[in-house]
């Protein structure tokens, strides 16, 4: 529930939403045979989390992009969109030389 607290409505209300924090993780694979369909929950949000994540590292690192600049909203969802497109270009970049070598 870290953060969840503070947001009024929306996806605060859906536990589904919610991932469970490392400590709680470790309780649930104390008992594996009784936790494991939750434990592969779990597991199943990590993995989603990690290729959602990796873009955004892509962006930040590469291209320098850590605050947004007050430019107007248009000017920012372009901007977001052209940076998601060049990360997309800079990962095939990736998987073609590491065909390669």
């Amino acid at each position: 529930m870290r953060g969840t607290k503070r947001h009024r409505g929306g996806l605060a209300d859906c536990a589904i939403y919610k991932k469970k924090g490392p400590s709680k993780v470790r309780l649930l694979k104390k008992h594996p045979r009784i936790n494991k369909q939750p434990i592969r929950t779990e597991y199943l949000k990590a993995s989603i989390r990690a290729k959602v994540e990796h873009p955004f590292r892509i962006i930040k690192r590469q291209f320098g992009f850590r605050k947004a600049i007050y430019r107007g909203l248009a000017k920012n969802d372009n901007k977001l969109a052209m940076l998601f497109a060049l990360a997309n270009v800079f990962r095939v970049d990736q998987m073609i030389w590491g065909a390669r070598g």
